[in-house]
């Protein structure tokens, strides 16, 4: 079986989404599942647009305080109530179907694959708890094509698989991990790699989170400190190192990149990890991306 998903690091590359392919492959019967990860923004297509006008028309009512939607079964209701009939000559009605509980055969909780943003390729194939994983797929030789990728004809254009053995969390923490949304910081702090633009939660009145670019991986400080920014954070907090992204003045979806002064925020305090945006010294957010950032806070 051959899949091609989006290359997200917070989704369907994430801890759990790589883990479960080892017992997917067995679970449907197949004796090779071969996972493809596209680069950020391609393989987009008609699914996307219909989900992003789902959230979007979410994201509207619950910002012009039509609504309020705080579980999957207030988005059910909303959009059961406000979106099944389409304003269109084409499509004559949407259809929506409400899962309250999925039924899984295996603990899903593992811990996360490093530097998976690298990772375009995940193979699972008679290891229960085992993928080969590439930084490149190949569909130019046979091989490939029918899953003995380590005999790969191609290797030395898009080098070597190697073997990592997915590890599952203490079952003791496995109720408390099944929970996406109780461990969505962790995974977020476990992604995050330098030159990432992230949005983190502000303290200020006037704006709801801060952009800033990455300059290190999230780390336990030694000794207390004190940022160019004049924040203090204090010996044993994981902290992340990063420069200031600042909103240009009557354009709030504008950003400047702040380069003489060092920012230092907490790891807990990030939510969301723009994957849509290079690090330039200016950016513009799409409308689409800022009700995203806004969601997640």
């Amino acid at each position: 079986m051959h899949e091609f998903t989006d290359g997200c690091s917070a989704q369907y590359k994430s801890l759990n989404c790589m883990g479960d392919v080892c017992t997917h492959r067995s679970d449907l019967g197949y004796d090779v599942l071969i996972r493809n990860y596209f680069e950020t923004s391609h393989g987009k297509g008609p699914h996307d647009a219909a989900g992003g006008f789902l959230k979007n028309q979410a994201d509207y009512a619950v910002l012009r305080g039509k609504t309020k939607i705080q579980t999957a079964r207030d988005l059910y209701d909303f959009a059961q109530e406000n979106l099944q009939n389409p304003q269109s000559g084409i499509y004559k009605k949407r259809l929506f179907k409400y899962i309250a509980e999925i039924p899984r055969l295996h603990n899903i909780n593992f811990k996360p694959v490093d530097q998976n943003r690298k990772i375009h390729q995940i193979i699972s194939t008679n290891f229960y708890t085992d993928l080969l994983v590439r930084d490149l797929s190949c569909y130019n030789c046979d091989n490939c094509f029918n899953g003995a990728i380590n005999e790969c004809e191609k290797t030395q254009f898009i080098g070597n698989s190697k073997r990592v053995k997915m590890i599952q969390n203490d079952n003791s923490n496995s109720e408390k991990n099944d929970d996406h949304c109780n461990t969505n910081d962790n995974i977020i702090e476990d992604i995050v790699e330098k030159d990432m633009i992230i949005a983190v939660l502000a303290d200020d009145i006037d704006y709801e989170y801060y952009l800033l670019r990455v300059s290190k991986r999230p780390q336990i400080i030694k000794k207390n400190i004190s940022d160019d920014w004049g924040c203090s954070f204090n010996r044993g907090s994981k902290v992340v190192k990063r420069l200031y992204y600042e909103r240009i003045k009557n354009q709030p979806f504008i950003f400047k990149l702040v380069k003489r002064k060092t920012a230092i925020c907490y790891s807990s305090a990030i939510r969301f990890i723009c994957v849509e945006l290079e690090s330039d010294s200016k950016i513009v957010v799409p409308e689409e991306l800022h009700l995203d950032i806004i969601q997640s806070l």
